[in-house]
């Protein structure tokens, strides 16, 4: 078993870096914790060794510790929205100060709690070396750095030690060829924070609410529902996928009791027992679903998880994912299909977690068909066209756990990040290596421009409405396939640089790909939609021609 070295600058702080490592690799590798300042130990060739920053690879050198690069990891840090409660407690417009040892480590603190929405509160920061104090200030937000807190200071919030961001660890996993994290199984503690927040937030005022809407968004995008309830009966958390199993309307939830929202008497009755962790299978009329209840003894409220036991089949999750964003029509069959998913050449990559596909995307090379958002950009793709670029066009983005939901920071979806930006992974080596791409093309809702921005894709078209998706609005972007590289290497991005240039997928990965049959052909474009029959003629003869051993006329029959 390969083992994990994590050096800190202090043996607090690779203590728990360690631990949080320890829990998404699990028993994948042993995890050790050393500080800098220890004795180290010897390393084997095999290891890995991350460190708590660039600081600690100058430390070691000091040392005469060289570390080698296809052993290394720097990792780069974030805060713990686990030690946030009383962070979200301030009132809005509090003069606040963050405090830590270094300029640069403060102000990505404090840029961290602005992303997760935390920005109610007037931020200041102060570090050693620096002169004035912000005026005004008696309240204290630290890392773990009380020592540094001058004595006026009334207020010490402590939010511990900074942990290692999303792109860290899913390094660390890559590194050790571990092809994927159980992005449904949470802990109870994890899930008992999230509640309280959920639940504090709440009694804030009007201002402050609106931040529990980033918390209740993460709750919404779980995979499991969440039913959470006071001890008289009254829910104080319910999310989607709760309301979907029990058949609820959307406006019922917080705020009512549970005769209300539950007509099984069994489950009533196992959800009003407050007697301890205990999980049964009940039989609704959505289905067998299994229910985990365990107390939180602290505030006396009670925790529901509920899985669905035999699942949605996973086309008609999509679809309610599709539907959710206006991408198709509540009337529709939840098969989104176009004469694009017929081509040999379209591929579709999916994200499983607990034998379930949570995200999936679908990439549809350029042809005589043309492109998907042709139809809205066809001047700006012919651009590409006319110089002779290859293009690609990712489309049917979805995930059953809302990925990309609007005001869900990073740091809150780490794990759900971590699969989108390995299922993208995977698309950039299959355009870049199979198909031998110039330019990954999509069109996406505007709200969603700031994670294609991170990937370096550049705006092609303007606000547009796309009416292949219920005329939703779309903005044109591409990713130069080549000029990835470079950019990456300019803008000093060494996590996307390995993650996307170094470590090339194994071309076999991409050889087992499935070949749709005259059978699937006919029952998803004939008999499951009219793709086919409402096909244009000579768009349906180039289709025939990518199959010239298919007899189509018993397809079409």
């Amino acid at each position: 078993m390969r083992t994990v070295w994590i050096i800190g600058g202090s043996e607090r702080t690779s203590r728990v870096l360690a631990e949080q490592v320890a829990s998404y690799v699990q028993d994948k590798a042993h995890v050790v914790s050393t500080a800098v300042d220890a004795v180290m130990p010897i390393w084997k060739p095999e290891d890995l060794v991350v460190v708590s920053s660039t600081l600690i690879v100058g430390n070691l050198k000091d040392i005469g510790i060289t570390v080698p690069e296809d052993q290394l990891i720097i990792g780069r840090r974030t805060v713990n929205p686990d030690k946030l409660e009383s962070v979200v407690a301030l009132a809005p417009g509090t003069n606040v100060v963050f405090i830590n040892d270094t300029r640069e480590t403060t102000e990505e603190c404090v840029q961290s709690l602005m992303d997760l929405g935390i920005n109610y509160v007037n931020w200041h920061t102060w570090y050693p070396g620096l002169d004035v104090f912000p005026e005004n200030c008696m309240i204290a937000v630290v890392a773990g750095e009380t020592q540094l807190v001058p004595e006026h200071i009334t207020e010490i919030i402590d939010i511990h030690v900074r942990i290692f961001d999303f792109g860290t660890i899913a390094e660390i996993l890559e590194r050790l060829a571990i092809p994927y994290v159980d992005i449904t199984t949470f802990s109870q503690r994890y899930l008992a924070k999230i509640v309280s927040l959920a639940r504090n937030l709440a009694r804030k005022s009007e201002e402050a609410q609106r931040l529990s809407l980033h918390l209740s968004s993460v709750i919404d995008s779980l995979t499991h529902g969440i039913l959470v309830y006071d001890e008289d009966g009254r829910i104080t958390v319910c999310n989607e996928e709760v309301r979907s199993l029990l058949a609820l309307r959307p406006t019922q939830g917080v705020g009512d009791t549970l005769p209300q929202l539950v007509r099984n008497r069994e489950l009533l009755e196992f959800l009003e027992c407050r007697c301890g962790e205990e999980e049964r299978t009940f039989k609704l009329a959505t289905g067998s679903v299994v229910v985990h209840r365990f107390d939180l003894q602290e505030d006396a409220h009670t925790v529901a998880v509920f899985k669905s036991e035999a699942g949605e089949a996973d086309q008609f999750k999509l679809g309610k994912e599709y539907r959710k964003r206006g991408y198709i029509d509540e009337n529709q069959s939840g098969l989104k299909l176009s004469l694009f998913n017929a081509l040999p050449q379209t591929t579709t990559f999916i994200g499983i977690a607990d034998k379930q596909i949570v995200t999936t995307a679908t990439v549809v090379t350029d042809s005589p068909l043309g492109l998907p958002m042709d139809e809205a950009y066809h001047a700006e793709l012919n651009e590409f066209r006319h110089i002779g670029a290859r293009l690609c066009e990712v489309t049917m983005l979805a995930s059953d756990t809302d990925l990309f939901k609007n005001g869900v920071s990073m740091m809150l979806n780490s794990k759900k990040l971590f699969f989108v930006f390995f299922l993208f992974k995977l698309i950039y080596d299959y355009a870049r290596d199979v198909q031998k791409l110039d330019h990954i093309c999509i069109a996406i809702n505007p709200k969603h421009k700031l994670t294609y921005d991170f990937l370096f894709f550049k705006e092609m078209g303007g606000l547009k409405a796309y009416k292949s998706v219920n005329s939703a609005p779309a903005i044109a972007e591409h990713l130069d396939i080549k000029e990835a590289e470079k950019k990456c290497q300019a803008m000093n991005k060494e996590g996307l640089y390995k993650m996307f240039i170094v470590r090339k997928t194994p071309l076999e990965r991409f050889s087992d790909k499935y070949e749709m049959t005259p059978e699937d052909l006919r029952y998803f474009f004939v008999e499951k939609s009219d793709v086919f029959n409402a096909a244009p003629m000579h768009k349906l003869d180039y289709v025939k021609c990518c199959y010239k051993s298919y007899d189509f006329a018993r397809i079409l029959q």
